[in-house]
This record gives C-alpha cells, structure tokens and sequence, in this order.
C-alpha cells in the first residue's frame, strides 16, 4: 500500500508554505494510494423483531445467522489523515457498484471476506443519535446492512471469521473502517497567502464538527468524492464515530435499509444535510 509523505514543520506557516509548495506532488500521491479510515464506537448490540435492544446473553447460543448494522464512516471529520469527508462524498461510488462487502481487518481477500451479502446505503444521523452529545448538528453516515451466516463458504472454514461472528454476536465489534480510493478533493488553507486554497477553506470549513481540532493546523483536505473498495471491522481506526448499530438474529429475511438517502439526494449548499433520519433502535 502506497503511504503519503508530507514534512512536518515546528512552525505551521513553514508546514503551509511547503505543504502549497507541493501540493500538486501530494495531490498525485493521494491519487494513488488507498485509505483506510474508521473509528472508535460504541459496542454492537443484539435486537429483537421488534428492533428493541436485547442483552447479549439473551442471543440463542445456537444462532447461525446474524443481520448487522453497522456505521462504515461519517461525513464532516476532521481525522488523522486531515482529511474532512463532505456529504455525498459516496453519491457515485453507491449508485455504481453493484456488490460491497464486509470484511475481516481489511483483509480484502477470500480469506477476510465475513460477507458479500450486503446492501450499503449513506443515512443521516445527528451526532446526539450516535451518542457524541458535545458535537453538533448532523452527519451523513456510510451504513452497511449485511447478514453474517456461519453455513456461507466465507465463515464455514474459517476460525478467524468465525470468531468475529461470535464477536458480533456477543456486542464486541466497536469499530469499523472504509477502505476507499481518493476521486476527488480540494486542498484547504486558512491563509490569504494563498488565495485559491483559502477560497477552498471558506467553502468547506463550514461541514467541519470538529473545528477546534481543524483549527490547529490551518489547513484540511476536503473529500468530496471517494470510491467505496469494502468496509470492514477492525480494532481502532482514525475516524472514531463508526459504531455497530444493530445486531439481530436472522431467519431467511431479506435485507431492507431503514430510511436511505438515494443518489438523487445532495448535501445542501450551506450545510450538511437537512433530511432527518430516524434510527429505529435507542441509544
């Protein structure tokens, strides 16, 4: 996997100047490269038909079969790799793929794949509804809806993907991560020194949730639009508000997406998006 290079400077108007500097070099770089971006959540939970919340050790020990919610990535976070997701950065990537899958550690291989039978879908929800009650308003969350079947040919001789099965079951699984390619972005200065970049900033630094944290470096990448490769579960990644919503036990139902934003919907001019959305299960 190919890493991105920028120096590091002490004194942030030297990081701004190199960083303008090379810009069209780092532009390149995040072209070709493939990120992985995900977060700290809280835990999975177990659901009954009714969508209420049930305690893990009320799940049949016997259960073969579980539907699963899970928050791949949100929009409007500044994270590690300073980059900012804007709403309907997966507009495209959704109305063009046709399979997703949802995968062991990034692990995209026979071997790490946990299912194919997924159906994605982008979703708002207000940061309060996540359960981050200090940030506000809204975000549009990457949600992948997919059935774990311990019979399929991924889980059925793997160990590995069995245990995470079990870990989905038992509530564990607390992160999840995007692996994604860069389609389109605008680097963002806060610095009239460069003009075009700061134009960048004034458009975009109003999605930005967490701004004090934006704030200390002057400058971001605004994602606007990014190419889904697979969502997976991992231990701990850079964008830290990628929960599992749901867990339920299945019985041959069909998967259906609570309330998703089609590819006909876009993120409003001066914000992020209006449409509420209702999560069916309490935080």
């Amino acid at each position: 996997m190919k890493k991105l290079i920028i120096k590091h400077f002490d004194d942030n108007k030297e990081q701004l100047k190199w960083l303008h500097d090379n810009r069209e070099e780092i532009k390149a770089q995040r072209q070709a490269m493939i990120k992985e971006a995900d977060g700290f959540s809280f835990m999975s939970f177990a659901v009954d038909e009714k969508g209420e919340r049930i305690k893990a050790e009320d799940v049949p020990v016997d259960t073969t079969k579980l539907k699963i919610r899970a928050i791949i990535n949100t929009t409007n976070l500044f994270d590690s790799h300073k980059d900012v997701h804007i709403p309907g950065i997966w507009k495209k990537s959704l109305s063009e793929s046709k399979i997703f899958y949802l995968v062991n550690q990034h692990a995209f291989n026979y071997d790490g794949i946990l299912t194919d039978d997924v159906k994605a879908s982008v979703q708002t929800y207000t940061w309060a509804e996540l359960g981050f009650k200090k940030i506000e308003g809204e975000t549009q969350a990457l949600v992948f809806d997919a059935v774990l079947d311990l019979d399929s040919p991924y889980m059925k001789d793997s160990p590995e993907n069995r245990k995470i099965f079990n870990l989905y079951k038992a509530g564990k699984v607390r992160n999840h991560s995007v692996q994604m390619r860069y389609v389109k972005d605008f680097f963002c200065i806060n610095s009239d020194s460069y003009p075009d970049e700061k134009e960048n900033w004034d458009k975009y630094y109003k999605y930005v949730a967490n701004k004090e944290e934006v704030d200390k470096y002057n400058y971001f990448f605004a994602v606007t639009e990014a190419k889904i490769i697979e969502g997976s579960a991992v231990v701990r990644g850079s964008n830290w508000v990628t929960p599992t919503l749901t867990t339920e036990e299945v019985k041959n139902i069909p998967i259906e997406a609570d309330k998703t934003i089609t590819s006909e919907d876009e993120p409003p001019i001066n914000g992020t998006q209006t449409k509420k959305q209702n999560i069916f299960i309490k935080i």
